[in-house]
């Protein structure tokens, strides 16, 4: 079947991007580019991407849950919008020329490294718990607005954004933030698979092995 020589490199390499994700975010920026070394088309590969980076994400997620780095409550009041925007944010980039696609990756893929150093600079938070005032809603909804429409149209970074987000605007402790954000990426993820899956993108036999 198409592309499965390749996956003796795909396999390591999608292996160091969910290390890299669960540690400090930004797994997506060796893995997109890996799936598009195959040659397979642009948007199979974003559907293949969602799949990993969908279920690595999950395993980090619950980790963070556990250990407490979560705030449930006020995450889950982002699932909506979240699940709106990435709904829409797919359906352009399917709606979108191949060419027109990479070009956006190769210019958002710089944008995302910059934006992985520039979190260590960043300030953290205290917060570990918000109160459900109409304040911490609304910049709930605008944080998953803002998560689900970025890892849909691009993706790689997305886990520097979620913390960026969380801690600048709420001032959340970059933990904290950084599970929050997590959650919301497993249902931006989801929400995208599922359109790249109905839309006939996904190669099951390349995305599987590598999700795993």
């Amino acid at each position: 079947m198409e592309f499965l020589a390749d996956l003796w490199y795909l396999v390591p390499l999608l292996f160091v991007a969910g290390l890299l994700d669960g540690i400090a975010g930004g797994g997506g920026i060796i893995a997109l580019p890996a799936y598009l070394l195959t040659g397979m088309p642009v948007h199979s590969a974003y559907a293949c991407n969602k799949l990993q980076s969908g279920l690595g994400t999950f395993c980090s997620c619950l980790k963070y849950i556990k250990e407490k780095y979560a705030d449930i409550k006020v995450a889950l009041i982002a699932v909506p919008t979240t699940m709106a925007a990435s709904f829409f944010a797919t359906r352009l980039v399917m709606s979108i020329a191949a060419e027109t696609v990479k070009i956006i990756i190769a210019v958002c893929i710089p944008i995302a490294v910059i934006m992985m150093f520039l979190k260590r600079k960043m300030t953290a938070g205290t917060v570990t718990s918000h109160k459900l005032t109409a304040r911490t809603v609304l910049l709930s909804l605008l944080a998953g607005t803002l998560l689900g429409a970025y890892d849909a149209l691009f993706g790689p970074g997305g886990g520097t954004i979620a913390m960026i987000l969380f801690s600048l605007l709420m001032n959340y402790d970059l933990r904290v933030g950084n599970g929050n954000g997590k959650l919301i990426i497993v249902v931006s993820n989801l929400t995208a698979m599922v359109n790249y899956i109905v839309g006939g993108y996904m190669i099951w036999h390349v995305a599987i092995p590598c999700a795993l």
